[in-house]
C-alpha cells in the first residue's frame, strides 16, 4: 500500500502478482509505502470512512517507510501486463479481488461473515480497480486524482466492470 499526496491506494494479489514491485517504484518517486505486503483497512461505513493503515514490519529497501494511516481511495487489484491500464471491476469482480486477500487471523465462522460484512461496507464506499502495470513507474500516472476521477461520492460502477484507463489515455 502507498500513499500519494496524502491519498491511501491499496495494492493487492497474490504471492508474485508484484506488490514489492510497486512499492519499490513508488518509494523511487517519492511516494510513501504503508507496506509491501500486508496492509490493515479501518474504519467502516460513511461517516469515518476508510483508512489503509502501516502494521510495524520491516520490508527490504524501502526508504520511506513509516507508521501512518491514511484515507483509502482505491483498490487495486495487481496484474503484471505489457501496457498500463487501469480497469473499474464491477462488483462480483470486486467482491472477489478483495475477498482473496483478507485474512481474519482464525477460521470461524463469526469471523468470516464480520469480514464480509465489512469487505461489502468496503465496495458501496471504495472502488475497485485491476491495475495492469509492466515493470517501471509508469503506472503511477494512472493513480492521478484527475484520472480516476476521485471525488467525495463512489463513482457508478458498470455492471461489465467496462470503465478504463489506459496510459493512452
Amino acid at each position: 500500500s502507498i500513499v500519494i499526496d496524502g491519498r491511501g491506494y491499496l495494492c493487492v494479489g497474490p504471492s508474485g502478482a508484484g506488490k514489492t514491485t510497486v512499492a519499490e517504484y513508488a518509494d523511487a518517486r517519492g511516494a510513501e509505502v504503508l507496506s509491501e505486503e500486508l496492509s490493515c483497512v479501518s474504519g467502516y461505513g460513511e461517516e469515518e470512512g476508510f483508512a489503509i493503515e502501516c502494521l510495524p514490519l520491516r520490508h527490504r529497501g524501502i526508504r520511506s517507510l513509516r507508521p501512518r494511516t491514511a484515507p483509502l481511495v482505491g483498490v487495486f487489484a495487481l496484474a503484471q501486463a505489457n501496457e498500463e491500464r487501469l480497469t473499474r471491476l464491477g462488483e462480483g469482480d470486486a467482491l472477489r479481488a478483495v475477498l482473496r486477500c483478507v485474512t481474519t487471523g482464525v477460521k470461524h465462522p463469526y469471523y468470516s461473515r464480520q469480514a464480509l460484512k465489512m469487505s461489502l461496507e468496503l465496495l458501496r464506499h471504495v472502488p475497485v480497480w485491476r491495475m495492469d502495470f509492466r515493470k517501471g513507474d509508469a503506472f503511477l500516472d494512472l493513480l492521478r486524482p484527475e484520472r480516476l476521477a476521485l471525488s467525495g461520492d463512489p463513482q457508478p460502477r458498470s455492471a461489465s466492470g467496462a470503465d478504463t484507463l489506459s496510459d493512452n489515455d
